[in-house]
C-alpha cells in the first residue's frame, strides 16, 4: 500500500468520509474494503467502485441483426488504403 505523508492522507481520508453525503454508508464501507483487497487506498478509486457497486449495468446486446448495412452506402472491403492517406501514413504490403 502507497504511503502518504500528512497533508495527502488527510487529505484522500477527508474525501472518502465525504462520500458519505451522497453514498449510503453500507455502499462507502463495501468500497472501501473492496478497495483494500485490492490494496489500493486512494479515495479516486474508492469513488470509482461505488459507482461499480451503485450503478446499474446496462446489458449488451448482441450485434448479430443488424439488417441491411447498404443502406448505408458503406464499402465494406479490406481496402485500408483510403483511412491511411486520411492520417498521411502509407503501408505497404
Amino acid at each position: 500500500v502507497e504511503r502518504y505523508d500528512d497533508a495527502d492522507g488527510t487529505r484522500q481520508l477527508v474525501d472518502v468520509v465525504l462520500m458519505h453525503r451522497s453514498h449510503p454508508s453500507a455502499d462507502v464501507h463495501q468500497a472501501v474494503s473492496m478497495a483494500l483487497d485490492l490494496g489500493c487506498c486512494e479515495a479516486g478509486a474508492i469513488a470509482v467502485l461505488i459507482r461499480q457497486l451503485t450503478v446499474p449495468t446496462i446489458p449488451v446486446q448482441p450485434l448479430d441483426e443488424l439488417g441491411d448495412l447498404d443502406v448505408f452506402g458503406t464499402d465494406v472491403s479490406d481496402d485500408m488504403s483510403p483511412y491511411d492517406r486520411l492520417i498521411g501514413t502509407q503501408v505497404t504490403a
